[in-house]
């Protein structure tokens, strides 16, 4: 199988040139959460006899937004798993959603199982056709890891062996549901 990672955000991913941090909250940057579970996911993928396709490998590789779903496809992508973290006004909102256009049970299997390592409230699996990672032939998933904006988690977040959990349960969940 192959896997194509995407993590979130990162170096012209909207602008060329431009780096885009995604959320922010106490020193904290999306992208840079993102990247380092890319990384534990890309290891633990590897170590199931995987291959593994990334859309930007560190934060100084540019990769245009637009650009992803081809680049993977070209890699020959069994599924996406795209990498982010939540973000909101409220400093309250907590927990961990999987977003899909049409593979709610793929979704939903690594969902529940972020959720189970993370210790997360389960916001469960979401139909988004909108958004442009998700527009892909095959299966595709965006996982929000958790709320940066929250304190509790944000700590989660950080934390190098949460960061592992997480991309373990993203594999257990995408062994469980996808065939090549």
């Amino acid at each position: 199988m192959i896997v194509g990672i995407d993590p979130g955000h990162g170096l012209a991913s909207r602008s060329w040139g431009q780096f885009d941090p995604g959320a922010v909250y106490g020193g904290v940057r999306e992208a840079d959460v993102a990247l380092a579970v890319a990384h534990h996911l890309r290891d633990e993928c590897l170590a199931r006899g995987w291959s593994v396709a990334m859309t930007r490998r560190d934060n100084d590789e540019p990769s245009a937004l637009r650009y992803r779903v081809s680049k993977l496809r070209a890699a020959g992508a069994d599924c996406i798993v795209s990498i982010h973290c939540n973000a909101t006004e409220s400093a309250q909102a907590h927990g961990t959603e999987t977003l899909h256009a049409g593979y709610e049970w793929v979704a939903k299997a690594v969902n529940d199982r972020v959720c189970g390592a993370l210790g997360t409230r389960n916001r469960g699996a979401k139909d988004r056709p909108n958004l442009a990672i998700l527009r892909y032939e095959r299966v595709a998933i965006l996982v929000e890891l958790a709320f940066l904006s929250n304190e509790r988690e944000r700590h989660i977040l950080t934390d190098p062996h949460c960061q592992r959990e997480a991309a373990i349960a993203i594999a257990a969940g995408l062994a469980e549901t996808v065939r090549r």
